[in-house]
C-alpha cells in the first residue's frame, strides 16, 4: 500500500498521477502508450522551445499531427507537464527556503538592490541557478554603484575601488 501523502504538494502529485491528461482522446487508443507518446512529444517541444532549437522536420510534423488530431492537446499537455514539474520540485523549494539566511534587514538597501535581491532569492528557491547567480551579481554591482556614487566599467572595478576606499572588507559592518 502506498504511503499516505504528508503535504499538499505530495497529495496533489498523487492526484495528478491518477488523472488522465486528455480524457477526450477517444476510442482506439492504448491510454498508457498514448500518454507515453504524448509525454515524449511534449517534452521534446518544451526542450526545443526552451533551448531555442529547431526540433527537426520529423519531430515538428509529429507535433503538428498530434495538435491537429486533438484540439487543445498541447495546452493541456503543457499544463500537465508544468504542474507535475512544479509539484515535484516543491519539497526542494521548501528546503531551500528554510536554508535562506534569516538574519539582518535589507530595508536599508536602495530599492533597486532590494528588487534584484528579491528576484535572486526567488530564482534560488525555484532552483534557477544561473538566474540566481546573474541577479545576485547584478545586486552586488548595483549596491556598490549606489554606495560609491559613480559608474565604472564592471563589477571587478567596483570591487577594487570599494576595497581601496574601505567600503567593503572584513572590518566593515553591514
Amino acid at each position: 500500500m502506498p504511503e499516505e501523502p504528508e503535504t499538499l504538494s505530495e497529495w496533489l502529485l498523487f492526484q495528478a498521477d491518477n488523472c488522465p491528461v486528455l480524457p477526450e482522446a477517444g476510442e482506439g487508443f492504448d491510454a498508457s502508450e498514448y500518454d507515453q507518446q504524448l509525454a515524449i512529444l511534449t517534452r521534446a517541444m518544451l526542450s526545443q522551445r526552451e533551448s531555442l532549437q529547431d526540433p527537426g522536420p520529423e519531430a515538428a510534423a509529429d507535433l503538428r499531427a498530434w495538435q491537429d488530431r486533438i484540439p487543445r492537446a498541447f495546452e493541456k499537455l503543457l499544463d500537465d507537464c508544468y504542474t507535475r514539474e512544479l509539484l515535484g520540485n516543491v519539497s526542494r523549494m521548501v528546503k531551500r527556503t528554510k536554508n535562506l539566511f534569516a538574519g539582518g534587514s535589507v530595508e536599508t538597501l536602495p530599492l533597486g538592490v532590494r528588487r534584484l535581491l528579491g528576484e535572486a532569492t526567488r530564482a534560488y528557491v525555484r532552483g534557477l541557478w544561473h538566474a540566481a547567480v546573474v541577479l545576485s551579481r547584478a545586486a552586488c554591482e548595483q549596491a556598490l554603484k549606489d554606495r560609491l556614487g559613480e559608474a565604472v566599467a564592471d563589477l571587478e572595478t567596483y570591487i577594487d575601488r570599494a576595497l581601496v576606499m574601505g567600503v567593503v572588507g572584513s572590518h566593515v559592518n553591514p
